[in-house]
């Protein structure tokens, strides 16, 4: 695969590997999404992302940090370990949804950990929601979206591993992507998701 200079910058390896780092000191054993989160590098991960998203990339392209405060959904959040390289280039309000202890995989963390990975790792000024659920019950949490960010609309809904079969797990479909989108992205928002 092909490295993207914009993903391979020396400050965006060392956010990486601090936050690999920061994975590798919480984890739990067994089975579970620690093993994905650990096996494969995030700088890898945005990488697909960028590569499926020439908008998204343009964003990390740009040598402007935007002004406005942009916010970001993510689908299938998992650590959120995407939101600090997001909240470097402008995005400031985040909301995130996963199943997390609903996977019925034990005591595993995800969503304290997820938490952490946020707040030590975001820009400062981030706000940031993180949702334990299902996201095909997204509109559940609407209101939740307005009271806490003031976000009804987002300007990137983005989601990894979208209609993926793996690990004895599936990624979102992409029609429930597009869906979700159809809701809850913004006019001249970017939609951004790969497999």
């Amino acid at each position: 695969m092909k490295k993207l200079d914009v993903v391979y910058t020396r400050e965006n390896e060392i956010l990486a590997n601090e936050i690999t780092g920061f994975l590798k000191s919480q984890k739990k054993t067994g089975f579970s999404l620690w093993v994905w989160a650990l096996k494969v590098p995030i700088l890898s991960r945005i990488n697909e992302l960028l590569t499926a998203c020439p908008e998204l990339r343009h964003r990390f392209e740009s040598d402007e940090v935007s002004n406005n405060v942009d916010s970001a959904l993510d689908l299938g959040c998992g650590f959120c370990v995407y939101w600090p390289f997001l909240s470097n280039v402008g995005y400031k309000k985040f909301v995130g949804m996963d199943l997390y202890s609903l996977r019925q995989k034990g005591p595993q963390d995800y969503l304290k950990t997820a938490t952490e990975v946020a707040n030590l790792f975001c820009h400062p000024l981030t706000k940031k929601l993180i949702i334990e659920g299902d996201v095909r019950n997204i509109g559940d949490h609407k209101g939740t979206f307005k009271e806490h960010l003031e976000v009804e609309k987002f300007d990137l809904v983005f989601a990894k591993n979208v209609d993926y079969k793996k690990l004895g797990s599936t990624g979102i479909p992409k029609d429930l992507c597009d869906d979700i989108c159809g809701s809850y992205l913004a006019s001249g928002g970017i939609k951004a998701y790969a497999g």
